[in-house]
């Protein structure tokens, strides 16, 4: 035993204050144990615990007693040990005395050790019981596996609360990682602030975004909300944020104790009530132990998950926010997919401090690849192919993607796919059919049935707003499909390949539930089910976070759907959460349909513009009543502008915004929508590479551009090296007339500061 460890042991003095709370922290965790009472006092009967386990062997029920004691136990003390031995066989009275059980064996368990002469006097004295001694090495090996946290200096039930947290977020990491043979890599992620303002004064220039460490952001912001596209790792970064603050080292540096729940169960099971959950999640002997500076870290997941209306999530967002701010020892890190509608000075951006985590890199995609195909041999020809195609230039490099992506490329797959949905349709044809033909492993009709029965339960997931289904009813949805037809297929052995040989399913036997490793598998299955079964019904959901990836990917699936589009585009949107995941998410929705007839994506994106810039106006002129009011003239042009080129930017678009750039010209827009709308264009055109961009708006409009779109190509120009003759006139002329102009002045002030619903009069 290593000396550190023998003393830690050796400084335990009181056997009921400091070791029997040791003891009743190891035996519920040992392995087969399965209840432990607690038994010390005036009737103990020798025992200080009895404790039930599992004996394997024969499916029984065994009953243990224990004797504690502290220091070494030698001859000196026998006659007090032997006596308690020989009455700890006694049958005893358990599961709070409902039943009387023999027991079969006893162990004695000692602080430091046991000398052998005290173990051949009570092995004497108790022929034909079973006794183990623990003390010691023994003692000291038990704690290590079950209860690590003993040997620092956190409290104890603190410390059993945090490695089995700690132990059950590695478990679910494990189990539901799609890396094979790397379920423990961790690729860092580049974590960004968003920023909430970027044009501030006629001098600034766009802030460059700012890099965070994430732990040490946690420990000083009060709420975080981390936003990030399907399969960004937003559920991964949690599971990496438990590994952190468990850890002993860092728990002792920041006294801070995490929680992890879905912000869906948050909602459905507990509305929100975060006192309610500490007292369910954290037993009240760990909570008793807590310092005075010790804070509560709730970790929620998918925000996006839970299917309501953008403003009332909004709305549930604040109020959870605002119970966080309200409690001194609660902090919040709280993810979702992109929330595109709080780009807006809403209550929400005031109460929280907003990151995304970011695209990875090509080159950190292609050495994750490289890492998760390590020992395949990837060629080099491979890897250029896959620098050079439609997938790194179209796709979110994510982690999801570089981890299909892989094992795709570890079956030896011939392709390289072009789009997101074709690498989920390889990937997922792949892990369904990879115990075929050549392994002997399967048929053809069970790889059909597997397909038909995953789209069964992707709808039962989706359609009831799930995450974990029932074991059982997966397996009456298993047997209603075989039970009608005829195909001489084994239930149970297809509901193993399912479950285990596919590799997407997570089963959870304790609580005899199961999931989707990832949700995009459900809503990929979910579409594939409406594709056979006719068409998927475009409503509003097309611009709700629930749904928007079902039908994106539906759209992929198609490839060639320009009616699809078109309704799409056609869908009425009332709400300004709809309008503005609109213009985010078309994009996608243009992109997965990127075998359409290219002038519907033309005369989309038109539109998208055309909506966009009109829609600014109204609310600048304040035409329309609107939550985004709260943003200044320039902030909320910024944001505007800030959400097209993110959504736009791909070298798909590039043909459509220089058709789009004429036809805009040519309508019967106002001038002010047309410069407006104009001006999304060619920042989009920028960020393609395009030159002389804002040469057309001025050559067009020079003399009739809104002074809010003269300083934002002002903004924008600073980033430019080699400027147009027209380009320095513009921001010569736009300069002067700012010296010149007191009054104009004190206007800028106006629109860089003053939140637009603050001014008196409407603008028309």
């Amino acid at each position: 035993m290593e000396e550190d460890k023998r003393k830690r042991l050796e400084a335990i003095r009181d056997e009921v204050a400091e070791f029997h709370p040791l003891l009743k922290l190891l035996l519920p965790n040992i392995t087969h144990v399965k209840t432990v009472e607690y038994t010390h006092g005036a009737n103990e009967m020798g025992a200080d615990f009895v404790l039930s386990r599992a004996e394997e062997t024969f499916d029984q029920i065994e009953y243990i007693t224990v004797v504690a004691k502290v220091g070494k136990i030698d001859q000196s003390a026998i006659t007090d040990i032997d006596r308690q031995v020989d009455e700890s066989f006694i049958p005893k009275f358990f599961d709070s005395g409902k039943q009387k059980v023999n027991i079969s064996e006893a162990w004695v368990i000692s602080t430091l050790g046991i000398s052998h002469g005290a173990k051949e006097k009570i092995f004497e004295k108790n022929r034909g019981r079973k006794i183990i001694f623990i003390a010691g090495d023994m003692l000291a090996k038990l704690i290590d596996k079950y209860v690590p946290n003993f040997w620092t200096d956190i409290p104890l039930q603190i410390g059993d609360y945090l490695n089995n947290l700690r132990i059950r977020s590695d478990e679910l990491d494990r189990s539901v990682s799609l890396a094979k043979n790397h379920a423990d890599l961790y690729v860092e992620q580049d974590i960004y602030a968003i920023q909430e303002k970027c044009w501030e004064t006629v001098n600034t220039q766009r802030k460059k975004r700012q890099k965070v460490d994430i732990y040490q952001t946690v420990l000083r912001e009060k709420v975080l909300l981390i936003e990030g596209e399907m399969g960004a790792g937003k559920s991964k970064l949690l599971r990496q944020l438990i590994r952190h603050f468990t850890h002993p080292q860092h728990f002792l540096a920041s006294n801070v104790v995490p929680i992890i729940l879905s912000y869906k169960h948050l909602m459905d099971n507990y509305a929100g009530d975060l006192q309610r959950v500490v007292t369910d999640y954290v037993n009240k002997g760990a909570l008793s132990e807590l310092k005075e500076n010790s804070r509560i870290l709730f970790l929620i997941d998918g925000v996006d998950e839970k299917n309501v209306e953008v403003e009332e999530q909004l709305r549930l967002l604040s109020t959870l926010m605002n119970v966080v701010h309200a409690n001194a020892k609660f902090c919040a890190v709280i993810t979702s997919r992109y929330l595109g509608s709080i780009k807006q000075n809403w209550d929400l951006l005031r109460q929280s401090q907003r990151l995304e985590i970011r695209p990875l890199s090509t080159q950190r995609v292609i050495e994750f690849v490289q890492k998760l195909c390590s020992g395949a041999n990837l060629s080099k020809r491979i890897l250029e192919d896959l620098k050079k195609s439609n997938l790194f230039k179209e796709l979110p490099k994510s982690p999801i993607s570089a981890i299909l992506l892989a094992n795709l490329l570890q079956e030896n797959t011939k392709e390289i796919p072009s789009n997101m949905t074709e690498l989920y349709s390889k990937y997922l044809e792949l892990v369904l059919g990879r115990w075929d033909l050549e392994k002997g492993l399967q048929t053809q009709k069970e790889y059909e049935a597997l397909d038909n029965i995953l789209m069964r339960i992707a709808s039962f997931v989706i359609e009831n707003e799930l995450h974990y289904m029932s074991i059982d009813d997966a397996k009456t949805i298993v047997n209603d499909y075989l039970g009608p037809r005829n195909l001489g297929i084994d239930s149970a052995r297809l509901f193993d390949i399912l479950t285990v040989r596919a590799g997407i399913i997570m089963v959870d036997s304790l609580e005899k539930r199961m999931c989707f490793k990832h949700k995009t598998f459900a809503e990929y299955f979910y579409a594939k089910k409406k594709l056979r079964e006719g068409g998927l019904v475009v409503d509003s959901r097309v611009f709700k976070l629930y749904w928007m990836n079902t039908f994106f990917f539906f759209a992929g699936l198609l490839k060639d759907c320009p009616d699809l589009l078109e309704a799409i585009l056609a869908q009425q949107t009332e709400s300004e959460g709809a309008k503005l995941l609109k213009m985010i998410n078309m994009g996608n929705y243009f992109m997965a349909g990127s075998s359409s007839p290219y002038g519907v994506i033309e005369r989309g994106l038109i539109k998208v513009i055309k909506e966009a810039a009109i829609y600014y106006n109204q609310i600048v002129n304040r035409a329309i009543e609107s939550e985004l009011s709260g943003f200044s003239e320039m902030h909320l042009l910024c944001v505007f502008q800030g959400i097209l080129r993110d959504s736009y930017a791909y070298s798909f678009f590039e043909k459509a915004i220089e058709v789009a750039a004429l036809e805009i010209d040519g309508s019967d827009l106002t001038q002010k929508d047309k410069a407006t709308a104009l001006f999304f264009l060619n920042v989009i055109y920028i960020d393609l590479g395009g030159k002389d961009s804002f040469d057309f708006i001025l050559s067009k409009y020079e003399k009739e551009l809104p002074l809010s779109i003269q300083l934002a190509i002002h903004h924008e120009s600073s980033e430019i090296k080699n400027k147009t003759a027209l380009l320095k006139r513009q921001e010569k002329s736009l300069m002067k007339s700012i010296r010149s102009n007191k009054s104009l002045k004190d206007h800028l002030d106006i629109m860089y500061d003053r939140p637009i619903r603050s001014l008196k009069v409407k603008i028309t």
